[in-house]
């Protein structure tokens, strides 16, 4: 059976049970499906479900974000035959390595074109902070006057972790809304290390956008964000976690320093179908 949704709300009431296996695998979708209010416009998103002898394959892409999978690999086949057959369209994959792997051979398989990896990376959880960890923090929340620093930060980090480029001004508009959400640490008067709490749930939150100006960094400026953000997520009763690429062996010492344990593998793939250009 392939069934279509017709709005996120919807997807997510009906596999609520199935994506709770696994909240750290599947927070995107909770995420993404509760602003999918309608799947009537293709260029919105869809949301499907591949299902057969008791197994399922979930698929759900919202807008410009990545199509996101979770479910068993043995259904990787029914779901890109009905993808396909519906023309629900998608270019990039978000899931554990080896579902998008197997799922993307299938489109191949079926369709024809190419896919590449972009990026593989990690989910790492804390559930208890490091007790060895030095007590004295530096981290605080910034305020008005930290805009323009934090802004630049943010900005550096946008495109030395993403490769994206950002608009100042927008960044600032953001940044004023999330202030409360980031912690910092300053040198000489000014913010040169961040880190900022991201979706959160009733039961999780994240830690993103950790950055620290080049010129101060071996200094431990991160530990004491991440740690001050994680540490606040724990006594809130929620779960911390983050995403950390694979190829950053800095980062991963950090966090696991800090209490981070390893959770599960993601990778983020491109597919390419049969007569685009990769770039289109």
């Amino acid at each position: 059976m392939f069934y279509v949704y017709q709005a996120g709300p919807e997807f997510l009431q009906d596999n609520r049970p199935i994506l709770q296996k696994d909240p750290l695998q599947t927070v995107f979708f909770f995420e993404n499906a509760q602003r999918m209010l309608s799947t009537a416009d293709k260029a919105q998103g869809f949301a499907v479900k591949a299902e057969e002898g008791g197994k399922s394959l979930l698929a759900l892409r919202y807008l410009h974000f990545p199509m996101i999978l979770y479910g068993d690999e043995e259904l990787c086949a029914p779901l890109a035959e009905g993808l396909a057959a519906r023309q629900l369209p998608f270019r990039q994959v978000l899931s554990a390595p080896g579902l998008a792997q197997t799922f993307l051979l299938c489109c191949v398989k079926a369709l024809g074109g190419s896919f590449r990896t972009l990026r593989l990376m990690d989910v790492m959880r804390c559930d208890r902070l490091n007790p060895a960890l030095p007590s004295e923090s530096e981290a605080e929340i910034p305020g008005l006057l930290d805009l323009p620093a934090m802004a630049a930060l943010a900005g550096q980090f946008y495109q030395e972790a993403l490769g994206q480029a950002s608009n100042l001004k927008q960044l600032t508009e953001k940044l004023t809304q999330e202030l409360p959400r980031y912690r910092m640490v300053r040198r000489m008067g000014e913010a040169v290390s961040i880190a900022k709490k991201a979706r959160e749930s009733q039961g999780l939150c994240a830690v993103s956008n950790v950055y620290t100006h080049p010129a101060f960094r071996g200094q431990g400026l991160a530990r004491q964000t991440v740690a001050a953000l994680t540490q606040e997520i724990l006594n809130q009763g929620k779960l911390p976690y983050l995403y950390v690429d694979r190829r950053n062996p800095i980062a991963n010492r950090l966090y696991r320093r800090i209490g981070y344990t390893y959770h599960s593998p993601q990778g983020e793939y491109l597919y390419t179908p049969p007569g685009w250009d990769e770039n289109s």
